[in-house]
């Protein structure tokens, strides 16, 4: 095991994405949730869970393709629905204040396929990436119930969470059966 001490000027609370202000968290959250779309430090962005993504109309409507074979840490597969279940879920629960922001010009979600996603925005919005590489995607099976129980972490990114002390410590596991590699 390999132990990395980190300091931050405030810690996380929670550890939930359903939080108000997750920010605190993002980093952590990072590593045990996928995104769509990863944000590099130099600000390019790049395809995570969506191989890839185009708009034919200017913006309005954005069609992704998500990466086949991502399955959860509880080894369930991760698709397309669970994606619009997430975007809807973030744009319609209160709970998900924070991430309501990014999804307020999000008109409809819908997968169309295993790996197929469409996105209709209410505007043209030339720039999606923006918007979809803040945002965890959550396993529907997991959130659908409408309980978001601080306990629930079961994502599909490259570590888990093995134990949380909030103010204390945060454990992390390798996920060895992670889509891209173990980390």
């Amino acid at each position: 095991m390999v132990t990395l001490r980190v300091g931050w000027q405030s810690v996380p609370q929670a550890l939930n994405p359903a939080t108000d202000h997750p920010d605190k968290s993002d980093t952590v959250l990072g590593l045990i949730y996928d995104h769509l779309i990863y944000r590099t430090l130099d600000n390019a962005y790049l395809p995570a869970l969506a191989d890839s993504w185009s708009s034919s109309d200017s913006g309005k409507t954005w069609v992704m393709t998500l990466h086949p074979g991502v399955t959860t840490h509880d080894g369930q597969a991760l698709t397309a629905e669970d994606a619009a279940f997430t975007l809807h879920l973030f744009y319609n629960h209160c709970k998900f204040q924070y991430y309501g922001g990014y999804t307020a010009t999000i008109q409809s979600v819908q997968a169309s396929g295993a790996q197929a996603l469409t996105v209709v925005m209410s505007q043209p919005v030339g720039n999606i990436e923006t918007y979809l590489a803040w945002m965890p995607v959550l396993p529907k099976v997991v959130y659908e119930s409408g309980e978001f129980d601080a306990g629930q972490r079961i994502g599909s990114g490259p570590f888990t969470l093995h134990e949380f002390v909030p103010g204390e410590r945060i454990v992390l596991q390798a996920n060895r059966a992670y889509w891209l590699g173990p980390p």
